[in-house]
């Protein structure tokens, strides 16, 4: 698959169409769609997630990719310019727009939007969460357990 400048691997379609399967699957049996996504380093997570964020987009679905820290933040935002899919970014020196597509650092999310509600935030439909065995606090739980399909990687 061609994803703006990234041409994709086999592995890395074959984990996207994976994903759809246990997506499809879930929501057939009635069950909270809450899926975990395990694989190597260097495998190519960040670009499966944009897959499967540019695929959300075409059905309108409005996503946020959350992760925590600066760096995580600026490489999946580079990467999603990349792909060219349109996207904002929530965190203290980039600029925060109502788009479809987001990257939250998860701190300035609590700061700007729970805390000081600074600024307006619509829930979306999907979370992909990244580094997703350091999201188990309360706080994170807190932010994702409304979403109709939650993905970690």
């Amino acid at each position: 698959m061609i994803l703006g400048e990234i041409t994709t691997r086999s592995n890395q379609d074959s984990l996207v169409e994976r994903i759809r399967t246990a997506v499809r699957t879930l929501r057939a049996a009635g069950k909270p769609v809450r899926i975990i996504v395990q694989a190597p380093c260097g495998m190519g997570k960040t670009v499966v997630s944009s897959i499967i964020m540019a695929s959300a987009l075409t059905k309108a679905a409005r996503i946020a990719f959350m992760v925590h820290g600066r760096l995580l933040v600026d490489n999946k935002s580079a990467t999603l310019k990349r792909c060219g899919i349109p996207h904002s970014v929530l965190m203290n020196g980039h600029d925060y727009w109502d788009s479809p597509a987001s990257v939250i650092s998860v701190d300035t999310y609590f700061s700007r939007v729970i805390e000081k509600g600074v600024i307006p935030f619509v829930q979306p439909n999907i979370w992909i969460v990244d580094e997703a065995h350091t999201a188990q606090s309360e706080r994170w739980i807190s932010l994702i357990k409304d979403g109709d399909i939650v993905i970690g990687f």
